[in-house]
């Protein structure tokens, strides 16, 4: 049944033209291109200011603190964040489905035009461009890994901020720089600043401002005009150090009254700042927080003078008769500037620091040389400074007098009590400190120790009283914070494709040659000579994002490349997030993932050999039930009871796992599909001519990401769908778990029906329909699987196995034996393939409880010698199972036409 939005929204497509009814089928990443939040919030009378807030619907807002941008929103205050369909979710307490609806609607009823990508601009004439521009600079950051990274080690939150990045595609200046905008008073952007994030070393002795770029003709100011009820002011060295700031300002509502001002440089204030802060009638304090070097302070004494001239002797002063104005300054420490502090340690240092400021000058305009700073003395400062720092300063209280340090941590699990231990120190008469443990909510407790440690150290009740109290106020709020659930940080962000990117990649999935082109690109990524069996293992890995997940194990011997093979299917993913790979997996980590954390995923195991049998156990339910599902006790925190309840983990999930065992546990095995790694000599020479390519420069490290980026686009296209298989093929009777890899057979041939999604039809049920052409791909790709599992040697072995017999061939006629009459020794046959010593016994403790081979007799030094005992024709199977299944589909074929 349709709903009322889906009715309206229907209505509203018919009232402007059937040529817009197209819109019923939009997906949802098209509608989040074609609908813009400021549009939607248009339809709920709600209209940003011009720093782009309001104030958040979804919390008590007093001061406007949610964020707007063209295609997301994220409340500084709440941590509420989204797009236009989270936005009608939470605004309108619906569902998703109904969410899609109202937004389709609004669509059509405004008639909104389609966003169109921004072409590289030859001018910029208009702040409309500008703000378009850096839209468009802001996806470009969150698409791009290398950015990403520099502004997260940065601790810029580039997700939650007004951030950019220019690639050098939209724009030819400021290339290879994070973008951040400039603005005017009416808050428009309209000029840009960048800081590079590339190492300039050619310009070493001027490094520094290397990194900093401004447009031509630079105007505007950062983050914004200050506000005009601005009461205290800081102003910062660098723009980045201004975004810094702002968000440690952000992290606590006891900052509200200050605003943040960047200055271009040590030279950099500008008749705009000066003019700007000349507009704030209600300024008290004026806060230099420089770096903490030679050209800093020397600044900050500067602009004092200055600003001091203008303000308080000016015409400021003269029209408000009770003006008053402090100008105080923040002692960095030495080499250290406001976004090196928080990179090092926290936001909170910063904030430590801005209280501990220094009074520069007043309104008596008489420099301040001697004055204490605002919370401690100026002889403890630099002291206090690195020791706050160090200790994370919550963990701290101090006066002129006493101070209180927590000695180790605090526990956050029982919030009814406050456990410490304390080293109390007089700060003017005992050196030494009171170390006392108590549990500061017991006060029978605290004042006990309060009378006992005020005897010690010759301080009165009262001080340490007060020193105690305003410890446990920050211990509680320290508590707090740490109690909060952390947001867990993408780790690959996504990267957002252009309309040039989803036209080459539906011309590749339409493209009647599309196998042989992905094998040969697939080599071009680096899979030199595996193209086929990398092919296969994409499908089988691509199946993550479908409703039937297959699964692989890759066999070779160490260093054959196996790890290599798989690590680059895994790569040609689109989305990094749900591809996790592992080196080990201990007995109860698949257990203690959450709820829905591994629905379709793609995991990788890069040594099977190292899982333990509780694990492997986790693996193969994954693989058939889909889900692991425990009976567990669960205790409950407030009554203590424990009770037992069940824990789920559900997939599906598909994986791809390498090995050097011959055999697995065969309840493993059956559920797999198995290949071998090449490990021929004419391989090995493929593989070298390939490295010496990429050492000569031929093939560069680009050139091969570029091949991984057509591969993760043909990914990201392809949807999931249910397919209809009217051919049934059957596999030889020989063939080791016949059942299952028939099953499995089937599986495959629907993921090569939905690779060729875009060349397949839909039958009236939406079904994907196979066709012949699906078989032929489906038994060519997966053939050296059946084979192996019809073979009964493993790929590792039957490789060994067949180079052996060409051996005692060659070596039969060189002699004039026939060769099953022809001996060898271990010795012999390793040191002529070059195998290691175990890895020889091996292959012949497998090959002799097979009884392929057998001993003949015993010769010097107790040396065996053996012959080989059963000579099969691997290359017949081969061709018997080939002829097989190809005649079943040709009878298919004649019966079509």
């Amino acid at each position: 049944m349709l709903s009322v939005w889906n009715i309206l929204y229907i209505f509203a497509t018919y009232q402007i033209g059937t040529n817009n009814f197209n819109h019923l089928y939009m997906t949802i990443q098209q509608l989040k291109q074609t609908l813009t939040l400021p549009q939607l919030l248009h339809h709920y009378n709600l209209v940003p200011n011009k720093n782009k807030l309001i104030k958040c619907p979804f919390h008590e807002d007093k001061k406007a603190s949610l964020q707007i941008n063209e295609d997301f929103y994220y409340c500084h205050g709440c941590g509420k964040k989204g797009d236009i369909i989270d936005w009608v979710q939470e605004f309108d307490k619906c569902d998703k489905k109904t969410a899609i609806a109202k937004c389709k609607s609004f669509v059509e009823i405004f008639q909104v035009l389609p966003n169109k990508q921004i072409t590289k601009p030859n001018t910029m004439k208009t702040n409309q461009n500008l703000e378009e521009l850096f839209d468009q600079f802001n996806k470009c950051l969150l698409g791009n890994p290398k950015a990403m990274e520099y502004a997260k080690n940065r601790m810029l939150n580039p997700e939650e901020t007004q951030l950019g990045y220019n690639d050098g595609k939209l724009f030819d200046k400021l290339k290879n720089c994070l973008i951040f905008p400039l603005r005017n008073e009416k808050g428009e952007i309209v000029s840009f600043y960048g800081r590079s994030v590339i190492a300039r070393r050619n310009d070493e002795a001027n490094s520094e401002t290397a990194k900093h770029f401004y447009l031509s003709d630079r105007t505007g100011l950062y983050p914004r005009y200050p506000e005009k009820n601005t009461k205290k002011l800081i102003l910062t060295e660098a723009v980045i150090d201004a975004m810094t700031l702002e968000l440690a300002l952000h992290t606590t509502n006891d900052w509200n009254e200050y605003n943040v001002l960047a200055l271009y440089g040590v030279n950099g204030l500008t008749e705009q700042h000066i003019q700007a802060i000349k507009e704030l009638k209600q300024l008290e304090e004026i806060i230099f927080f420089f770096d903490g070097d030679k050209p800093g302070e020397d600044a900050i004494l500067k602009y004092c003078e200055q600003l001091d001239s203008s303000l308080n002797k000016g015409e400021l002063a003269k029209q408000t008769l009770n003006f008053k104005l402090k100008i105080t300054k923040v002692q960095t420490p030495e080499n250290e500037d406001i976004n090196s502090l928080t990179v090092n340690y926290s936001f909170e240092a910063l904030l430590q620091l801005l209280q501990e400021r220094k009074i520069l000058k007043t309104t008596s305009q008489e420099e301040v040389k001697s004055q204490k700073p605002l919370a401690i003395s100026k002889t403890n400062l630099k002291q206090n400074q690195t020791l706050n720092l160090k200790q994370m300063n919550p963990l701290i209280y101090q006066n002129d007098k006493i101070k209180l340090e927590v000695l180790g941590k605090i526990s956050s699990k029982d919030l009814s009590e406050m456990r410490v231990t304390l080293a109390i120190y007089n700060l003017q008469k005992i050196e030494y400190p009171s170390r006392q443990n108590l549990n500061l909510y017991n006060d029978d407790q605290v004042e006990k120790v309060i009378r006992k440690v005020a005897e010690k150290l010759e301080l009165g009740t009262r001080i340490i009283n007060e020193a105690v109290q305003k410890l446990i106020v920050q211990l509680e709020n320290y508590r707090q914070n740490a109690t909060k659930k952390e947001k867990v940080a993408v780790r690959y962000p996504l990267r957002l494709l252009t309309d040039a990117d989803i036209q080459e990649a539906l011309e590749w999935l339409k493209d009647p040659n599309l196998k042989e082109k992905l094998i040969q690109i697939l080599e071009q990524t680096g899979l030199v000579g595996e193209g086929k069996n990398g092919l296969f293992l994409y499908l089988i890995l691509l199946s993550h994002k479908m409703k039937k997940t297959l699964h692989a194990v890759v066999q070779g011997t160490s260093g054959s490349g196996k790890s290599h093979l798989v690590s680059g299917v895994a790569d040609c993913m689109y989305d990094q997030n749900k591809i996790k790979r592992f080196t080990r997996v201990t007995d109860k980590s698949f257990y203690n993932y959450g709820e829905f954390d591994l629905v379709n995923t793609g995991i990788i195991l890069e040594d099977y050999d190292g899982l333990s049998e509780e694990a492997e156990l986790a693996w193969r339910e994954l693989q058939s039930n889909e889900k692991l599902s425990s009976s567990v006790s669960q205790k409950n925190e407030q009554t203590g009871d424990i009770k037992t309840g069940e824990k789920y983990v559900f997939g599906p999930i598909a994986s791809l796992v390498t090995t050097t065992k011959f055999r697995m546990y065969e309840d493993n095995e059956s559920r797999v599909f198995i290949i071998a790694i090449d490990e021929s000599d004419a391989q090995t020479e493929r593989v070298l001519a390939y490295m010496a390519k990429k050492a000569s420069g031929e093939i560069t490290p680009e050139m091969e990401t570029k091949n991984k980026r057509i591969l993760q686009n043909i990914c990201y296209l392809l949807q999931p769908y249910n397919v209809k298989n009217q051919y049934r093929l059957e596999l030889p009777v020989n063939v080791k778990h016949r059942r299952r890899l028939t099953q499995m057979l089937h599986d495959f041939i629907a993921q090569v029906t939905l690779l060729n999604q875009f060349m397949r039809q839909k039958d009236i049920d939406n079904y994907l329909v196979t066709q012949i052409e699906d078989l032929e791909i489906a038994v060519d790709l997966m053939f050296n699987s059946i084979v192996i599992k019809a073979d009964e040697l493993d790929g590792i072995l039957r490789q060994f196995y067949e180079n052996l017999k060409k051996y005692i061939e060659d070596k039969a006629k060189k002699i004039g034996k026939k060769p099953s009459d022809v001996d060898f020794t271990q010795r012999e046959i390793r040191q002529h393939f070059n195998v290691s010593k175990t890895q020889m016994q091996r292959y012949v403790d497998e090959l002799e409880q097979l009884e392929y081979i057998t001993k003949t007799h015993v010769g010097k030094r107790n040396s065996y010698y053996y012959q080989i005992d059963f000579w099969d024709n691997i290359q017949k199977i081969r061709s018997e199972i080939r002829e097989n299944l190809f005649q079943q589909i040709a009878l298919y074929k004649n019966q079509g036409s």
